[in-house]
């Protein structure tokens, strides 16, 4: 049998090497071209992700999804462009506000999102792993006040907002960095950003949070480095091997439930986040990240055959392939033509992942080598 080892560096030599220099223009057009198509589609519903075994994900299904992707895109869009976006993300904030339990969509409300058709009832299941707290959506919070100028409206809902950092904080939840939690970067990402909140209203909640924050980021930095050291440089034999190296916590995936594995190292990438990963742990983030250059050649490709994991699944959820993704673009920071070249295409109308993929780009046009 063909080890792995040898076979697939050729592969992934093949698949992902660019072939020419990012173009900033090209890119603007490809942003600006998909997010009017969702604005003049809009309200979409979520989008409808079955993989098989691991079963279904509803994708983009709330409001914090939306703002994450379109607040960073609006200073590469044309001005009318920019404003409409605006527009729409004020809608949302004001009908989904993202710091509250009313911040998800329903499924079946909206123009389908899919490029094909859907029944009138398909069979959801809901995220396997819990919804996230609140705090998870901060981020996106801080974000439409930074990048919309819409710092009335959040300091507006200050109450609110500092409500759900004591409940948080009150949950008692903590990151074991041997075992791993696929909410841990999202928790992170919501933490720094309640800081810069909190610093316009009480300063001594934003002291605990900054804290709190720099506490996490230890852990964070920890499991990453444990996942790191899990790598060793043996030939796997055949997909026992592969199931082997993936089962419970391995070094980048967990398995949230049978035959369901996500990147949660990698997971919820914000550029606080990341920026923290590549200066207390660059290379081994590098380590991890060619590694799944390695095991999965074909990552970035939407809606791939599925490369590694057990169970009888077709492809990775489009969550996947942003977190490597973003952590390419951010933590290792590759150079802007190889970005470009893993875009690829959307999975289906008003893709945020593809929105995400295009901004992330674009803020690493005019580098060089990976350096600013």
């Amino acid at each position: 049998m063909t080890s792995l080892r040898l076979m697939l560096p050729v592969l992934g030599l093949l698949i992902v090497l660019p072939t020419a220099s990012a173009d900033e223009a090209a890119l603007r057009e490809r942003l600006s071209e998909h997010v009017e198509a969702m604005l003049d589609a809009w309200p979409l519903a979520p989008l409808h992700v079955s993989i098989g075994i691991a079963g279904t994900d509803l994708c983009f299904d709330e409001s914090a999804e939306l703002i994450r992707a379109l607040a960073p895109a609006l200073r590469w869009l044309p001005p009318d462009l920019a404003d409409r976006t605006t527009a729409l993300l004020d809608a949302e904030v004001t009908a989904h506000p993202p710091w509250t339990d009313v911040a998800y969509y329903p499924w079946d409300e909206g123009a389908r999102r899919e490029w094909f058709a859907m029944p009138d009832a398909p069979r959801i299941r809901d995220k396997a792993a819990p919804r996230a707290h609140p705090l998870a959506r901060l981020h996106a919070t801080w974000l439409y006040a930074h990048e919309c100028d819409r710092w009335d409206v959040v300091d507006g809902a200050w109450p609110q907002i500092r409500q759900v950092y004591r409940d948080f904080v009150d949950s008692g939840w903590s990151l074991d960095p041997a075992k791993g939690d696929v909410h841990a970067n999202a928790y992170l990402a919501g933490l720094i950003a309640f800081e810069r909140i909190a610093g316009r209203h009480d300063e001594d909640v934003a002291a605990d949070a900054a804290e709190r924050a720099e506490a996490l980021a230890e852990v964070v930095v920890d499991h990453l480095r444990r996942g790191a050291d899990k790598l060793s440089p043996e030939v796997l034999e055949g997909l026992a091997g592969i199931d082997a190296l993936l089962a419970g916590e391995g070094p980048l995936f967990l398995q949230v439930e049978s035959h369901r594995c996500v990147p949660a190292k990698l997971l919820d990438l914000t550029p606080e986040v990341a920026a923290l990963l590549a200066e207390r742990a660059p290379g081994e983030a590098a380590l991890l990240l060619g590694w799944v250059d390695q095991l999965m050649p074909g990552w970035y490709l939407t809606a791939e055959e599925r490369q590694v994991h057990h169970g009888e699944n077709l492809m990775d959820f489009p969550s996947t392939a942003l977190a490597f993704y973003e952590a390419k673009a951010w933590v290792t920071r590759e150079p802007p033509e190889r970005l470009e070249a893993w875009i690829d295409m959307p999975w289906c109308a008003g893709d945020l992942t593809y929105i995400r993929k295009l901004v992330a780009c674009l803020g690493r046009v005019g580098t060089e080598d990976g350096d600013d």
